[in-house]
């Protein structure tokens, strides 16, 4: 509970520090309190995401000015195989936050960002835990495609019969009343 606490702390004064020297001292000082986290018990909790969030901007904001302090935080965390998947699982869900937030079919400046930090924070997770990391990635990957293949094969209001019943767009003929009616009784 103190390395939560410390940590938020830590945290909020790196990212309001203007002088470059109290800003490497915080980054470098707050690795053995990160050692202590366990992100997998606290993924429920809206600390993790705070503490995650701030880590990602001072990334951000630092990651290029202190590349090997930013890294040894990120490596910090990844020591324990377990955090591997809350990290993953933060940067993914904000990816889609950002991608959803933003109406503008071209990747913005923001997206661009954000690709570029868990790019990097996924490179160092991945230089601690490779195996865990790439799984992890794998299966998210394979979740997100499975579930646009379940939406595409969704059928629309549009595309009904005269009886109602719901038409696949690659069934024609007698047999696309028998599909429908399957696919009206399936649970979605």
């Amino acid at each position: 509970e103190l390395s939560q606490l410390l940590c938020e702390e830590i945290m909020q004064r790196q990212l309001d520090a203007v002088d470059i020297i109290a800003q490497h001292q915080v980054l470098t000082c707050m690795a053995p309190w990160i050692e202590n986290l366990n992100f997998w018990k606290l993924k429920d909790s809206g600390w993790s995401e705070r503490l995650l969030k701030s880590l990602y901007y001072v990334t951000w904001r630092h990651g290029d000015q202190f590349p090997d302090e930013i890294e040894k935080l990120w490596s910090t965390i990844a020591s324990k195989p377990r955090n591997i998947s809350p990290v993953l699982d933060f940067l993914i869900t904000k990816g889609i936050e950002d991608c959803d937030s933003n109406a503008s079919p071209e990747i913005s400046g923001a997206f661009a960002t954000y690709f570029s930090v868990a790019k990097r924070v996924s490179l160092y997770l991945a230089r601690i835990c490779p195996q865990r990391t790439i799984d992890h990635l794998v299966y998210q990957l394979s979740q997100r495609m499975l579930e646009d293949s379940v939406e595409s094969m969704r059928p629309s209001a549009s595309k009904a019969d005269a009886n109602g019943n719901f038409v696949l767009e690659f069934s024609q003929g007698p047999a696309a009343t028998q599909i429908a009616s399957v696919v009206d009784s399936q649970p979605h």
